[in-house]
């Protein structure tokens, strides 16, 4: 009579099954949850839009909003204040929100050191600037000195300004922000 021998190698198969079902989970729950959209639905917002890799967020908030205030809100979503470092950049702006008439938002180009040189806050190389006639003009009030960059509305062309990062409103409209997400 044969005796049979029990099989005590390790079900390394079991393993794999478990890993690569809790692995199918995990991304029909990312896919299911739309983690990986660019929406307003995700970020909040009033408008988005995708270019480059990048989603691009418009704010309208009903109060005015400073500079400061605008990036820590970008920052609380892991994004930060939008860069345009090339012209097709602020095309792609231009093209997909709506920016009312007499609104400004503010965008990432500031001045860290207030000396009048400008830099992305994420970073990005400067090959593009849409200055109004006249600006950056850097004006000081009391210890104050404008530092901070604003895009204006459709109706101005999209121009930008420096503005006193503390601002809250903009031709007599609440300041508005655009925020960019890298990662989505």
């Amino acid at each position: 009579m044969e005796s049979e021998v029990e099989d005590r190698r390790f079900p390394w198969w079991l393993v794999f099954t478990t890993v690569a079902g809790l692995g199918l989970v995990i991304f029909l729950a990312y896919w299911g949850l739309n983690l990986h959209q660019c929406t307003t639905k995700r970020f909040g917002g009033d408008a988005a839009f995708v270019y480059n890799g990048t989603c691009f967020v418009k704010y309208d908030p009903p109060a005015g909003i400073d500079w400061d205030t605008a990036l820590r809100n970008c920052e609380a979503k892991g994004g930060t204040l939008a860069s345009m470092p090339y012209e097709t950049y602020w095309q792609q702006f231009m093209e997909h929100f709506d920016l009312p008439n007499s609104r400004c938002y503010w965008i990432g180009l500031y001045s860290p050191n207030k000396d009048g040189q400008y830099v992305w806050r994420d970073g990005a190389p400067i090959y593009f600037v849409n200055w109004a006639m006249g600006q950056p003009d850097s004006i000081i009030r009391g210890n104050q000195i404008q530092s901070c960059v604003l895009l204006h509305s459709n109706k101005l062309g999209g121009l930008w300004s420096d503005e006193f990062c503390s601002e809250t409103y903009c031709d007599g409209q609440p300041i508005g922000y655009i925020c960019e997400y890298k990662k989505y």
